[in-house]
């Protein structure tokens, strides 16, 4: 995954110092998925920059996640698709189990457990995933 989001900060021309909106969401993006697998020192040298400029993007976006700023999600969609697009050829049919947890009102909590091709595209997930992964799933 980490040579993935080197082979991404290249294709889209992030290591340049240019201020634009969109090339800054994107650096931003990176660098916070990027951090997960090197500390802020490391990460900052990728991008030619300090440490704590890698800890400001990271903050920064994770604030623009937590509100779901919708500039900020359009912007980095086409990366964000790149890393974590979930292929339903990567599920063996012959090995999906559903349990139903419980129901709440409309709630229902079920456990879906399956053997992936590739399983390094589910980690991020951290027992949530949007109406769109799901549907990929399915």
């Amino acid at each position: 995954m980490k040579e993935q989001l080197l082979e991404l900060i290249q294709k889209h021309n992030l290591l340049d110092r240019t201020r634009k909106r969109d090339k800054v969401y994107k650096r931003f993006f990176l660098m916070s998925e990027l951090h997960k697998y090197m500390n802020l020192s490391d990460t900052g040298r990728v991008f030619n920059m300090k440490h704590c400029s890698v800890l400001h993007g990271i903050r920064q976006h994770l604030n623009w996640m937590e509100v779901k700023d919708p500039e900020y999600l359009r912007a980095i969609d086409e990366i964000y698709q790149e890393l974590y697009e979930i292929d339903v050829n990567d599920i063996a049919d012959q090995n999906i189990h559903v349990k139903t947890l419980g129901v709440q009102g409309h709630l229902v909590d079920i456990s879906i457990k399956f053997i992936s091709v590739d399983s390094r595209r589910f980690h991020r997930l951290n027992g949530i995933m949007t109406k769109e992964e799901f549907k990929k799933l399915l």
